[in-house]
């Protein structure tokens, strides 16, 4: 894959897997919430034992369970375009121990900015419904 390919799907991949993100953030049950967080652990389990396969499989799973929160498939499948031509490349990832050493940082990032986005929500569906019994 040449460079402009790879920055033009690198392009794609933030716009789609972001809004995926997005939308994906707010559909999430508890349960997958916390399989979100357990993925994260796996992930930082496999880097620390340089288990490559173990931490891409875990960071796909990871990402496909956020993307197929975001709702219809057309999305997803989106994702699942622009992943087929990165995904032959992607063990190269461990080529740079200290790269390698900060693939999960983003994931644990996510995972509690999840849990804040769901307490923000419950936060805000209840004071619906008491700001209607505030004066003015």
């Amino acid at each position: 894959m040449s460079r402009v390919e790879f920055d033009d799907v690198l392009q794609v991949r933030l716009l789609v897997e972001g809004e995926a993100a997005e939308r994906g953030a707010l559909r999430l049950s508890d349960a997958e919430r916390e399989h979100l967080a357990l993925l994260s652990e796996r992930m930082r389990t496999a880097l620390g034992a340089a288990d490559a396969k173990g931490c891409l499989d875990a960071d796909e799973d990871f990402h496909r369970l956020l993307d197929a929160a975001a709702g219809p498939p057309t999305l997803p499948g989106l994702i699942e375009t622009v992943w087929l031509k990165v995904g032959p490349i992607s063990n190269r990832l461990f080529d740079e121990p200290c790269s390698a050493a900060r693939l999960n940082d983003a994931h644990e990032d996510a995972a509690v900015a999840l849990l804040r986005r769901a307490i923000e929500r419950d936060l805000f569906v209840a004071a619906q419904t008491l700001r209607l019994h505030c004066r003015g």
